[in-house]
């Protein structure tokens, strides 16, 4: 059999070596018997002197007695290193990275590693290599800029990522859920509450939930630190009401923070720029020597600053974008006062927070409350779009409309649709329109099927918008989408919120109250609370039928274990078509990668996102809402 060795100095070149089994196939040790060839022998070279930790990071499917070359699915994928690593052998930064690259983004490994299968099917170093040296990211478009930028004589000339690695990040994300599941039924006391702005009812904070990057051990705690020094972890609160007016006090306050031992921070990775991190007084860039895995994909994701933040507006979106609106809100905050909405209408939820239902933007959400455009957008009527379908605005202006073979509109930038709607460059409004845009044009690029079969079944369009929090504050904006569309397309829009991030005047959702809500004669609004795929059956209990597409917006996949169902249910349903969209490209692509080869490598730039840099404290990459967009189950047309 074959295996892979990765040194753990980096000057030296993976190797593939041979491990001639003889007749230990038909051994029976406990090792052997269980198919690890590999463990047996390393532990022969030191007289089992010494003890091996054995990593998967591709759990086999199922354990075979006869597993022939062409399984190797079942045989799984192992990384082998010392016991006594940690603290005794140096980092193995290509080792981690390609755990990283498998999902696995909080293991460390120490010291010379092995890669190897079960049952004594080879691997060889070709299957890894790209992911252990040059990024965990392996989108096709990453690896080639990398091997671009790494020398002349590279000797990488063509990209190809094995099937069970494009698999494993999903594997690992459900073998994950299965044990967290299982440990939190094994625990005793009532379960703590997380809320999805940043801290729990203990006071903890998940800043290490953004950027999927956990410390190396070697530092201090991962409770973040507060501007006078006290751990905002340390102390549990009584009530709801604390942990709101904490969370607002610990929103406005917070600092930039390093990202390895998440104490204020003002220095920036030397390399790629786009972390903070604690170069002298604590050390942590050395320290920290996981982001060595991640820095030179993060330079290409900071790369993409200037682009992400050009947008054809004129003048009142330039300082929205630059880094003072990614260190706080409160930039933010006052150029909202200054153009008179601040907490008002459908920007009232711009601000503040959601925290679980109980931030301070949430708590004024009123879902009994109807606005129309003009109490909604509290600008002057030149500046928002007209509650009427396009054909009808169309009659007097000079814009050509274009339409696909569906009629559908094609709209590819904010010019595009500022022209369409006759809005003046002007207008701020695209900060609001940034939800029902992103879904248009999620229907537009990538319903193509869903579209046919729904038009071939004569019926509505089905859409399920999942993860729903801040969208129940303007759920009249959502008629855009109806305007936007032909008329002759009926559209069946659900959305569904959990009953945790519900907010205190919102309760008649959870008694099943809530009427429909017909926005426009070809759009209908529904809502609905429950988990998706576990309380509510998507087939059943949410509106007229299964979904032809399931769409979340920020929905930080990776993130969040409470995505698991409805990942489960679109990789179970393949004729769903899943959109969701993300704040930045790391986060992006590590949700994208849950869905398999296809839709790691369909992130794209989303044309509809919000003009306007969210905060974020231990990053520097460019982070936006509804940044990215990547697609679960993916599918065209047969012509």
């Amino acid at each position: 059999m074959h295996y892979a060795f990765i040194p753990h100095d980096v000057n030296k070149e993976l190797e593939t070596r041979e491990l001639n089994l003889g007749e230990k196939v038909d051994d029976t040790t406990t090792s052997e018997s269980s198919g690890d060839f590999l463990l047996e022998y390393l532990k022969s070279l030191d007289n089992n002197n010494k003890e091996y930790l054995v990593s998967p990071i591709f759990r086999p499917d199922s354990v075979y007695d006869n597993v022939n070359d062409d399984d190797v699915a079942s045989a799984g994928v192992y990384l082998y290193q010392c016991a006594d690593g940690h603290g005794v052998h140096p980092p193995n930064v290509r080792a981690t990275s390609l755990s990283m690259a498998c999902g696995l983004h909080d293991k460390r490994f120490y010291g010379d590693v092995w890669v190897a299968r079960l049952h004594g099917l080879s691997l060889m170093k070709d299957e890894i290599e790209l992911a252990a040296c040059l990024s965990p990211d392996v989108r096709n478009n990453i690896l080639m800029t990398l091997i671009e930028n790494n020398s002349t004589d590279c000797q990488w000339s063509s990209i190809d990522i094995p099937e069970w690695l494009s698999a494993a990040p999903a594997k690992n994300y459900f073998d994950s859920f299965a044990l967290d599941s299982l440990k939190n039924v094994m625990k005793s006391g009532p379960p703590t509450r997380i809320l999805e702005d940043g801290v729990s009812n203990l006071g903890t904070c998940k800043a290490e939930k953004d950027f999927f990057a956990i410390d190396d051990g070697s530092n201090v705690s991962s409770n973040c630190t507060e501007l006078d020094g006290s751990s905002v972890g340390s102390k549990p609160f009584s009530s709801d009401e604390e942990v709101k007016d904490k969370f607002e006090e610990y929103n406005n306050q917070l600092p930039t923070l390093c990202l390895i031992c998440r104490r204020p921070c003002k220095s920036l990775c030397p390399q790629c720029e786009a972390a903070y991190m604690c170069l002298q007084t604590y050390d942590c860039y050395t320290n920290g020597w996981s982001h060595q895995c991640l820095c030179r994909t993060w330079k290409q994701y900071a790369l993409r600053r200037d682009s992400l933040s050009s947008f054809s507006f004129e003048g009142w979106h330039q300082n929205l974008v630059t880094r003072p609106f990614q260190k706080s809100e409160k930039p933010y905050a006052e150029f909202l006062r200054n153009i008179g909405v601040y907490r008002k209408g459908w920007w009232s939820t711009e601000t503040k927070g959601w925290a679980g239902g109980l931030g301070g933007s949430a708590r004024s959400v009123d879902i009994s409350l109807r606005r129309s455009y003009k109490e909604g957008f509290v600008l002057d009527e030149s500046l928002y779009p007209r509650p009427d379908h396009v054909e009808e605005e169309k009659s007097n202006s000079s814009f050509s409309v274009d339409r696909d073979d569906r009629g559908l509109i094609e709209l590819d930038s904010w010019e595009d649709y500022y022209r369409l709607r006759s809005i003046p460059l002007t207008s701020p409004v695209a900060l609001l329109l940034t939800f029902p845009l992103t879904i248009y044009y999620s229907i537009q690029r990538f319903g193509e099927v869903p579209l046919t079969v729904a038009n071939i079944l004569n019926r509505r369009l089905r859409i399920h918008v999942v993860g729903i929090e801040k969208e129940l504050n303007f759920l009249d904006l959502f008629a855009e989408i109806g305007y936007l569309l032909p008329r002759h397309l009926p559209v069946e829009l659900c959305l569904i919120c959990r009953e945790d991030m519900v907010p205190p005047k919102c309760t008649s959702l959870c008694e099943g109250d809530m009427p429909d809500i017909q926005l426009t004669e070809n759009l209908t609004l529904k809502v609905f609370t429950g988990r998706y795929n576990e309380s509510l059956d998507p087939n059943f209990d949410i509106g007229s039928g299964p979904p032809d597409m399931i769409i979340g917006c920020n929905a930080g996949l990776f993130a969040y274990k409470s995505w698991a169902s409805v990942i489960d249910y679109l990789g179970c349903n393949s004729g769903v078509v899943g959109v969701f969209s993300d704040y930045n490209e790391h986060s992006g692509t590590n949700c994208a990668s849950l869905g398999g080869r296809v839709a790691r490598n369909s992130l794209v730039v989303n044309p509809f996102r919000q003009p306007r840099a969210m905060p974020v404290q231990c990053m520097n990459l460019p982070q936006m809402s509804n940044c990215f967009l990547y697609v679960y189950n993916m599918q065209e047309v047969d012509v």
